[in-house]
């Protein structure tokens, strides 16, 4: 199996124990503010595009990027048919009045052809000046959980309506190094993006970089938090922000905070902060929503806000995928799923 799915990047934080030196965060699990997990909400939602003719689902994640035009490109980690064939890196589309409804966007149509190919997309950005897709690459590795280890992300330029990107030779980042791509937002002509670097037993710690716009495809362009609204060249001295799931996705709601989203690691809760901009300062983490569990070893990952669909005061819409080490009892019930999320009173 081709990328990394979401079974595959929580597996490897939960079976790799890193030894970290970095700048005393605030505990995930004491920040939390909802102590009972059973009170939350359960975010049954809907199966991702399950209405779309001839599609069965979405396998791994799902992203989405706005166009200049209105439309949203969805970006699919495994676009899944009822034929048992899928595309990997597979896209689809929606108009501008596209809502999350019962039929759970049935009205998207499905490119017939990959969107890019030998990687797997991660997160990216659209404007009128061009579009930018951060990637990821995977080599071989038997010595890994199934057998690739991730090799390094790069950024793909390219032709949104075509769906088509172009994926360079040379990458940004080593595999050892955060995995930069897993959101990405502009603002005053920057292009921000996250990262998360395992850093012990089910802990992830996060890193914000940023670069011009103009220049994304250049690592010299880059720079990186370190803290206290200060920023440096030097990956080296980059400083990580948070402690968090292996992912974060990141938004700005229509009131102009901004919003992350991500899942506990191997576990079934949607934590959420919010932030005065893009680079904070946060809140303290969470608790909203619970996943479904189809079966009693599922857990939740791949936390992806759409505000394509909705980011207001009071919610957003976000997806999800389920895993689990377990036999599956449906198999179905571990796709993709899209759901209304309402945001804590307490999240401020």
């Amino acid at each position: 199996m081709r990328g990394v799915d979401l079974w595959r990047l929580l597996a490897l934080s939960a079976l790799t124990q890193l030894a970290a030196c970095s700048v005393p965060l605030e505990d995930e699990a004491a920040s939390s503010s909802a102590p009972d997990d059973a009170s939350l909400p359960v975010a049954e939602g809907c199966r991702a595009f399950a209405d779309v003719a001839g599609v069965r689902g979405i396998g791994g994640g799902l992203r989405s990027m706005s166009l200049p035009s209105g439309e949203t490109l969805w970006m699919a980690e495994a676009l899944q048919f009822d034929d048992g064939s899928e595309i990997r890196g597979g896209a689809l589309r929606t108009d501008t009045d596209a809502k999350l409804d019962s039929s759970c966007m049935s009205a998207a149509t499905a490119d017939a052809a990959a969107m890019l190919t030998d990687a797997e997309p991660r997160d990216g950005v659209a404007t009128s000046a061009g579009s930018w897709l951060y990637v990821a690459r995977y080599e071989a590795d038997a010595t890994q959980p199934f057998g690739q280890r991730l090799a390094g992300i790069g950024i793909a330029t390219g032709d949104v309506t075509a769906s088509a990107f172009s994926v360079p030779e040379a990458l940004l980042w080593t595999g050892d190094r955060p995995r930069f791509g897993s959101s990405a937002v502009v603002e005053n002509e920057f292009l921000y993006t996250w990262g998360c670097q395992d850093a012990g037993f089910l802990r992830a710690e996060c890193y914000l970089a940023r670069a011009p716009i103009a220049t994304a495809s250049e690592l010299s362009s880059y720079e990186y938090a370190k803290g206290g609204g200060f920023w440096t060249a030097d990956i080296e001295e980059a400083w990580p922000l948070l402690v968090a799931g292996g992912e974060i996705s990141m938004a700005r709601l229509d009131d102009s905070r901004v919003l992350l989203a991500y899942a506990e690691p191997l576990g079934e809760t949607v934590v959420l902060r919010s932030g005065l901009s893009v680079q904070g300062p946060w809140s303290r983490a969470v608790r909203a929503a619970r996943c479904p569990k189809p079966d009693p070893g599922a857990f939740c990952g791949r936390i992806e806000l759409h505000p394509e669909l909705g980011a207001t005061r009071d919610e957003v819409v976000l997806s999800f995928a389920l895993g689990t080490f377990e036999p599956r009892t449906d198999p179905d019930a571990y796709l993709v799923r899209m759901v209304r999320v309402a945001l804590p009173d307490e999240l401020p």
